[in-house]
């Protein structure tokens, strides 16, 4: 991490505060307990039995998921409650056992596979701009890195298209000049007949590149 990049409250940190903050509702502060409690109660019988100690683990994150619905909290208070549950304490981890660059791949009706990233109530524009180099490179993966990287900003596309689209009709260049800059409101691109190969041209290979 860059020393110099201002620390921003991430949405792990933002979930581990409100799930510290809960515990001071009377209610939500029973039912964490009870789980810990039960969950304690078990862990000396299966300490010597490591599949009924997972076992015992995994009904207690049951537990902790079904509050966190129960409670209407986001995904990311997952983590910030099984601490607490499991180990009765705030982690200054947080950030590290959080996966901040989850995302789904779903298929669509048409087959087509696309990638969705999860935004909470928690979610900032900071928190989306630091996960973004990694969402791109599964996106390229995904996606197939051509047709991902193929997609870039073209302001003289409609220019150019007319061009072309007057070059099969069969006018020449002189006369394509005179359309773009006379009837079609490109006069201030000083258009030149010279331009009109060249322009032509370019567009003929973005079409290509982008096949």
């Amino acid at each position: 991490m860059d020393k110099n990049k201002k620390p921003f409250f991430t949405i792990a940190q933002k979930a581990l505060q409100n799930t510290l903050l809960k515990l001071d509702d009377k209610s939500f502060n029973r039912e964490i307990t009870e789980i810990r409690t039960e969950f304690l109660e078990h862990k000396e019988d299966t300490n010597k039995n490591k599949d009924g100690k997972l076992n015992d683990l995994l009904s207690t994150l049951d537990k902790v998921e079904k509050l966190r619905i129960k409670y209407k909290l986001s995904e990311p208070h997952f983590i910030a409650m099984a601490w607490v549950v499991v180990y009765n304490q705030e982690p200054d981890v947080i950030d590290d056992l959080y996966n901040k660059t989850h995302f789904e791949v779903i298929t669509n009706r048409h087959g087509e596979e696309i990638m969705y990233i999860p935004i909470y109530p928690e979610t900032t524009i900071e928190d989306i701009r630091e996960i973004f180099p990694t969402i791109k490179i599964n996106a390229e993966i995904i996606y197939g890195k051509d047709k991902y990287k193929r997609f870039k900003r073209r302001p003289k596309l409609s220019r150019n298209l007319a061009a072309s689209r007057l070059k099969s009709l069969g006018y020449d260049n002189e006369k394509i000049k005179e359309i773009l800059s006379n009837q079609l409101g490109f006069s201030e691109d000083n258009i030149i007949k010279e331009d009109i190969p060249r322009i032509i041209n370019k567009l003929k290979k973005s079409v290509i590149k982008a096949k």
